[in-house]
């Protein structure tokens, strides 16, 4: 059950995404590359949350002068070795026991394409998210006073989420 070091991981990168998107600290961009590392480890699916660093942005403009700017700090790319070297190891371990480097260890489970099945993933009574998490309708409310304050943050976090589900 990794859904307690998922939750954990997912928060700290949170934290210094932000950290790094509003105030540029280089000790955030490290942390957050180490922790996004950590986190593809426990749960490969946990990757998706490196595009919730949009709904930092202020506007698109803030968005694409972000984007234009981090190619030139040299620390992106000293974080991006760092992601990669956890990343590796992880499959020189694997390769090591197994004699692959990628395992698929959600073998038989999967999304298919031709029959997808949204609405029993948010309201099947066997898994549904909304079923077993009834709150996170606020969490979709909550969106709407959003929309009012900054519709750039609006687009990022509906976007975000609809990729999640």
């Amino acid at each position: 059950m990794s859904h307690v070091y998922s939750f954990s991981l997912i928060s700290i990168f949170l934290f210094h995404s932000a950290n790094f998107i509003q105030h540029k600290r280089n000790f955030s961009l490290i942390t957050s590359f180490l922790i996004l590392a950590l986190n593809f480890l426990v749960r490969p699916n946990n990757i998706l949350i490196l595009f919730s660093i949009f709904i930092w942005f202020k506007n698109f403009n803030h968005c694409k002068e972000f984007f234009k700017n981090i190619f030139k700090i040299k620390s992106f790319y000293y974080s991006l070795i760092l992601f990669s070297i956890i990343i590796f190891f992880q499959n020189i371990v694997w390769f090591i026991q197994s004699g692959k480097f990628i395992q698929n260890t959600y073998q038989g489970y999967g999304f298919y394409w031709t029959n997808p099945q949204f609405l029993k993933m948010l309201f099947g009574f066997d898994n549904g998210f909304f079923i077993y998490t009834p709150i996170c309708l606020l969490l979709i409310l909550g969106t709407i006073p959003i929309f009012f304050e900054n519709r750039f943050q609006f687009f990022s976090i509906s976007i975000f989420i609809l990729s999640l589900i």
